[in-house]
């Protein structure tokens, strides 16, 4: 390819992307920075093992199919890291760059031919005699040392956001091009109080899994009232004792910027959180656990004191 090309839609993204990886022939890997993974791409990666990829993806934001992540995980010739900032959509191969508004997932790719289903994408493939090589690879560098490992309690992070996620919006990735409006399904929620005097160190397990639960450990937007159901322990006492560290408004409630990471670190991680002193001896797999059964999955840790409470809500 010897100049830019334009591309017009989601199916001439994923023939960029067919051609780009089918032909790259260099012992050097096929660097991608692309931020939301949905399924479906699997089978790009299926009939390209004899090369080698670097993949930069964002599991932290919501957006990331976590299954997508373990299969690429699972791929001898691939490695992938995360970074919560990311949010570029670049494949860089051997001749020349895609840079695109798709992400990897059957709406932003046409995957399948669902094209009736898919978002209206748009980007270039530049060849590198517009613009060098190098450039590419300093800046994909750059993203790579600022990304970190994935790890178990990642996923398992990743997993609780898919399935709000799931549970918030019209159908999953790939079923509709509505994703993104909320719908009013009845939910049930599970959390737990203290009759007494609470131990503190339950309740900051309560909060920190209450704000990942709900996806807002860096400030996302989430519905008010079941999130005062699950911080608070069925009560709105806890949620009015730090209710300056929040902003309501439209029915949702999110921590106020200079806050995130006082209950949680941004990341979901207790081990990251400024205030972790906090939590003494608490770890990352009880705050994941219980986070996960708050939304409906797992059961609660063994650790957890309180009593069950639980309640229905409609998220709008």
């Amino acid at each position: 390819m010897k100049q830019v090309t334009f591309i017009q839609s989601a199916a001439d993204n994923l023939e960029a992307i067919q051609v780009l990886m089918q032909t790259h022939e260099s012992s050097e890997p096929i660097r991608i920075a692309i931020a939301f993974w949905g399924a479906g791409v699997e089978e790009l990666f299926e009939d390209c093992q004899s090369r080698k990829f670097e993949i930069i993806c964002n599991l932290t934001a919501g957006g990331t199919n976590p299954k997508v992540i373990r299969f690429l995980r699972s791929m001898s010739n691939i490695s992938i890291v995360q970074l919560k900032t990311l949010h570029a959509k670049v494949l860089i191969a051997d001749g020349s760059a895609l840079i695109s508004s798709a992400n990897a997932s059957t709406n932003g790719l046409a995957l399948e031919g669902a094209t009736a289903s898919t978002w209206q994408e748009a980007g270039v493939v530049v060849p590198w005699k517009a613009v060098p090589r190098s450039q590419f690879i300093a800046w994909f560098n750059e993203l790579w040392a600022l990304s970190q490992p994935i790890e178990k309690a990642d996923l398992e992070h990743a997993e609780l956001l898919w399935s709000q996620r799931e549970r918030q919006f019209e159908g999953s990735e790939g079923s509709s091009k509505k994703s993104d409006e909320l719908t009013e399904a009845l939910t049930i929620f599970r959390t737990f109080g203290f009759k007494g005097r609470a131990p503190m160190i339950q309740v900051y397990i309560r909060s920190a899994a209450a704000l990942l639960a709900l996806g807002g450990c860096n400030g996302e937007i989430m519905p008010a009232t079941p999130f005062k159901f699950l911080f608070s322990g069925g009560t709105t006492r806890a949620f009015k004792h730090h209710e300056n560290k929040f902003v309501e408004g439209d029915g949702g409630v999110r921590l106020k910027t200079e806050f995130v990471g006082h209950f949680v670190g941004s990341d979901g991680r207790v081990s990251s959180c400024p205030s972790k002193g906090r939590f003494k001896s608490l770890s990352d797999d009880v705050v994941c656990e219980v986070a996960s059964w708050m939304v409906g999955r797992g059961a609660l840790p063994h650790e957890i004191e309180g009593e069950v409470i639980e309640g229905r809500f409609f998220l709008r």
